[in-house]
């Protein structure tokens, strides 16, 4: 979603978002931290191009991430984008995507079948990693989509609901 912004210019604009973040900080903590955990991004320093994540996590296999974007080039624009982020989702990715890929640069560097006819040594290595990523995603999101079914209308509820609170917070202000 992009919200536009009531500002004059660059400064005013990068104002307004700092009040924006705030206010949205403590409408999100006030709505879901008896129930929710919240945590903010680290850096509210706002330059040419400028990105905050704010995570709502229940647990290990509820979440949804806010993630706000600002550019200088297009001041009055202020981009949300709210998607589904759960640790679970997080920790199959190392377990599963990371090791297919150093699997993959192993065969194809030390050329092991089925990766030996990639060429080079640095090159087939590479090579052999982003080919090994294509079936760890897959495996990935098979495990994930198994093991998130049953809280599947819960994430759904929490991301419509977070955004439902960006766009109040962000009328208010």
């Amino acid at each position: 979603m992009v919200y536009k912004l009531n500002a004059e210019d660059v400064n005013a604009a990068k104002e307004e978002i700092k009040e924006y973040v705030s206010g949205l900080a403590a409408r999100l903590d006030n709505d879901f931290g008896d129930e929710y955990i919240v945590s903010l991004g680290k850096d509210t320093e706002i330059e040419d191009d400028w990105s905050y994540d704010i995570k709502i996590r229940k647990g290990n296999k509820v979440g949804a991430s806010l993630s706000l974007h600002w550019k200088k080039q297009h001041f009055n624009d202020l981009n949300i984008e709210v998607s589904e982020s759960t640790k679970i989702g997080s920790f199959l990715m190392y377990v599963i995507v990371f090791p297919f890929m150093l699997i993959g640069a192993y065969m194809g560097a030390n050329h092991i079948a089925p990766l030996d006819f990639l060429p080079g040594y640095k090159l087939a290595g590479a090579l052999g990693g982003v080919i090994a990523l294509i079936p760890g995603i897959i495996l990935t999101t098979l495990i994930k989509s198994v093991i998130l079914r049953k809280y599947k209308e819960e994430n759904a509820s929490l991301m419509k609901k977070a955004l439902s609170i960006t766009g109040n917070t962000f009328q208010k202000i």
